[in-house]
Parts: structure tokens; sequence; C-alpha cells
């Protein structure tokens, strides 16, 4: 669209895409554009970012700017957390002290100017949280990631040669499609999560693996496909819930551990000589216990769609949905988790730290998390607040978690919700909503 001139000025614009369209002197004076997308625009200045409420409140989170010339553009200090860079030309930009967690810059250094530099410069780096950043695409040869928390970074496809991983944390990241640019087992043994035998989680797609020592680690939901195995050891490793594409001469034994959500690939069987055990309905992380952990698994297949070979075993509830059948899907959605909170954890919706109760200490629990009503898209869980399981901490989870009946209770079994409760529980949720209402303005 010819949007040249156009007056946005004072707008809502959060949520609007912009994809395409021709921005030449168009005003977007003090108008917030979190989470707008402006991905190929034209005739785009600095200066009309520059002129937005969201830009002036250090606010720019889940905005996309992916394809953009945004050479020497200033975003220093501001708050880019989910935001999305890939593609763009980020020759001389200014990150510094920028808050990127979850930020994409995948596909921005090959002519694209993105160095190390900047990255080191942001304050995600020096804080050494990098938590969900994309890199995917990138050549980091030499990048230092030592001591710094890659938890669902994106690091496939790229350049690490000679890159440095020293006590990093890796959970759930994605290192697909490595080892042909460089990548060595000698990356990966030196981070935290291989020192502590757990890579649960972690995408190692189209790599090879050959010889490499993987023996006494915990691979549970751990994506292995269309790798090479060759002599690698998996001696005592635990494979519950993992995919995994087994060469003639991997090497395992009755110490190898699988369960009944293992995928072996193209093996007809598992193999005879590994160890079933089978995991209980709802221990997804396959640890012998019901707990946040598990939630923690659902909820990311739920949001972020994680874990998608284990759909199957994320469907626990009995609700019947003959719209996905028909489709031949098998649908897990938010009565899967609440089936899993009252049914098999016996606790109720509300019950953040999963102790058995709601009560005030969940309350405190997800209202200190500062992630009530905030302006950063799918970033809550279930214990900061996400009950509805739709990725946000609102009002709709207070109202669903109350409506459960559980405030205050100790136990679900043989409970039934009294209805002359209920006035009760909803002068408590208007004076939490009244109270959360009041901590975000003196924030």
């Amino acid at each position: 669209n010819d949007l040249s001139g156009w007056d946005f000025s004072d707008q809502n614009l959060s949520g609007a895409r912009f994809n395409s369209a021709n921005l030449e002197g168009a005003s977007l004076a003090n108008a917030n554009v979190l989470a707008a997308s402006f991905e190929r625009v034209k005739n785009f200045t600095a200066e009309q970012l520059y002129s937005t409420r969201s830009y002036r409140e250090g606010q720019l989170q889940d905005v996309v700017l992916c394809t953009l010339d945004l050479s020497s553009w200033d975003f220093s200090s501001l708050s880019l957390e989910g935001a999305d860079f890939s593609r763009a030309n980020l020759t001389n930009t200014d990150f510094s002290d920028a808050n990127i967690k979850g930020t994409s810059f995948s596909n921005t250094t090959y002519g694209r100017g993105f160095t190390f530099a900047q990255l080191a410069s942001t304050g995600s780096y020096k804080s050494k949280d990098l938590y969900g950043v994309s890199l995917e695409g990138n050549d980091l040869t030499g990048w230092d990631f030592s001591e710094q928390d890659l938890t669902f970074a994106d690091l496939g496809t790229t350049v690490l040669k000679r890159a440095h991983f020293a006590e990093s944390r890796i959970d759930r990241a994605r290192l697909y499609d490595l080892t042909r640019s460089g990548f060595t087992a000698e990356q990966l043994y030196e981070t935290v999560n291989y020192k502590e035998g757990d890579l649960a989680g972690i995408i190692l797609d189209k790599n090879d693996l050959s010889g490499w020592d993987l023996s006494n680690q915990r691979l549970v939901g751990t994506s292995i496909q269309r790798v090479t195995l060759d002599q690698t050891d998996l001696r005592g490793a635990n494979l519950s819930g993992a995919i995994i594409h087994l060469s003639d001469t991997t090497r395992f034994d009755e110490t190898t551990q699988y369960n009944q959500w293992t995928d072996f690939g193209k093996f007809s069987s598992p193999p005879s000589s590994m160890t079933f055990v089978e995991s209980a309905v709802g221990d997804f992380d396959a640890n012998g216990k019901l707990d946040i952990n598990d939630v923690n698994m659902i909820h990311d297949h739920i949001i972020r769609y994680r874990y998608g070979w284990l759909r199957d075993m994320f469907d626990v509830s009995p609700m019947s949905r003959p719209e996905l059948d028909k489709l031949g899907v098998s649908g897990v959605d938010r009565s899967d988790v609440h089936h899993w909170v009252r049914e098999l954890k016996g606790t109720w919706i509300g019950d953040a730290n999963l102790d058995g109760e709601f009560d005030a200490s969940d309350l405190v629990l997800v209202f200190a998390a500062n992630e009530y009503e905030d302006d950063i898209i799918g970033n809550s869980t279930w214990q900061t607040g996400d009950w509805n399981i739709d990725g946000e901490f609102d009002s709709g989870d207070l109202v669903i978690a109350f409506a459960d009946g559980g405030y205050g209770k100790r136990s679900r079994v043989g409970i039934v919700p009294e209805p002359k409760t209920s006035l009760a529980f909803l002068a408590l949720l208007t004076l939490m909503l009244r109270g959360a209402v009041v901590a975000r303005i003196c924030r």
C-alpha cells in the first residue's frame, strides 16, 4: 500500500502490519508501535521510528524490522525483547545496553554488518542472558559465548569455528546443522549442560556426531534426526521421549534407557539390548515425578510448538476433539494442561508453585514476576500466571483460576466448590486486579 504522507500520530498501532508499504513522509509521532511489523517497508526512516512513543519510552518489544537498512540506527538502551532484525543491514547499528532476550538477528552477518562487538555491547550479553536469541544462519567464527545463558537460543546453520562455549547454558537450544561448519564435540563438552549430564530438549538434527561421547547424558525430549551416529557412545544415556536416528554402529547397551514415547525413526522396533522404562502419564520429562518441568514442556508445546513429535504424549485430556480427529491431528490445548493440573497432579488452577494449594503465596509469586498485562508477547508461563495457556498473564488467568474454586483449599480430593463462596472469590479477584494496576503504575 502507498501510505506516503498518512498521519498515524498518537495512534495505537500495536500489532499493526505495514509490510511492504510505502511510508514516505508518514507521521508516526507519539504512536504506540509495540509488536508492529515494518517488514520490507519503503522509505521508512530512523527519525520516523524515533518519533514514536514506544521508542521514546524505550519499549520496542516484538517490533519486526527485518530486511530493512538500519545501518547506523540507534537502539541503545532499548528493550528489544522479541524484536526481529533478521536479514536487516545492521552496519554500525548501535545496540549498546539493549535488552535482546528473544530477539532475532538471523542472517545478519554475511554482508549485513552485524558483529560480535555489537552483540557484546548489549545489556543482555553483559548480564550473560541471551535467552531465546536467534543467530541462525550467521558466521559466528571466534565469537565468545562463555558463561552465557543460551536457553532456547537458535544457533542453527551457523559457522562456529573457534567459538567459545565454556560454562554456557544451552537448555533446549537449537543446534542443528552445525558440524559441517566447524562445530565440534569439544565445544559441546565445555557447556554446563554437558558437564551436568543434561542435554534434554536440545535440537541436534542434521549433525555428524560420529565418535561423540553422549554416554550417561539425559537426552530426554532431545531431537537427533538425520544425523550420523557412527561409534557415538550412548551407553548409560536416557533417551526417554527423544527422537533419534541410530546408525548401525552406534554404541548402546542395557544401561541405555528409553520409554514408550521414544521414536527410533527407521528402526521398526527398539534395539533389544536397551532397557525399557515406562513413564507415568503426565511425567513428560521422565524424572519419576509430576512437577513444574512437565508443565513447562506442555506449555512450550502449545505456545511455541516445541516437541512436535511428542504431541500424543501431551494429549492427556479425555476430551474429544472430533474436528481434529477428522484431520488426523492429535490436538493439544489448555484442556490437557488443566487435566494434568486437576486430575493428574491433584491440585487447582492457580497453583503456580504446584505445592498442592492455590493461596496467597501463588499470587505473590506471579505478581512478583511483573508480567501482568505487560507489553511482551507470549513471555508468561504457568509459574508466572499463564493459567489459561495463551502465553500471557492477565485478568483472564485470574478469572479462570478463581472460577476453579480452589482458593484457600488444601486438597482437591473430595472437595466440591460451593457456589456461596464465589462472591468472596470475585471480591478478592477484584482487589487483586486493582492491586496489579497500581503495581504497574508505580513500577
